[in-house]
């Protein structure tokens, strides 16, 4: 019989399965970047895109240097981290206009809570105040006749 709690061997299974599946995305995504760089050739940069994904592989090596009995923050830290890598990651590339961005969205609020943090992080405030500065005033749409 196991001296640990079946709790914690159930977050050690978790722990074990995110980290493979979050070298599979390193993996993914060092493909990604790089098919990419092939295809629009020198004028693509690349340098910030793979700085997010080295982050992603760092912490994933460190994830896995955590060992069997996993705190169990580790598994809710690293999911954080991959969200506010994939905001990275989709913010260097487009923002709200990539098509990838349906990604970033899920069934439930959690969907919402990112879809705020995109739009945060794509809001320029330079943009917005010349957008503001050069708006013609509100014209009402009802004419009124004249007296």
């Amino acid at each position: 019989m196991s001296s640990r709690a079946p709790s914690d061997e159930r977050a050690a299974v978790s722990l074990a399965w995110l980290v493979r599946l979050r070298w599979g995305t390193v993996a993914g995504q060092v493909a990604a970047v790089g098919a990419a760089a092939w295809v629009i050739g020198p004028s693509f940069s690349a340098g910030r895109l793979l700085a997010l994904v080295g982050l992603l592989a760092a912490s994933n090596l460190a994830l896995a240097r955590l060992g069997a009995p996993a705190p169990g923050w580790a598994c809710g830290a690293a999911l954080t981290l991959d969200a506010l890598l994939l905001t990275g990651l989709l913010h260097a590339t487009g923002g709200p206009s990539n098509p990838f961005s349906i990604l970033y969205l899920s069934r439930d609020s959690s969907g919402m809570a990112s879809s705020f943090v995109l739009r945060v992080l794509s809001w320029n405030p330079v943009t917005e105040w010349k957008r503001q500065r050069t708006q013609a005033p509100m014209r009402s749409a009802v004419t009124r006749p004249e007296p």
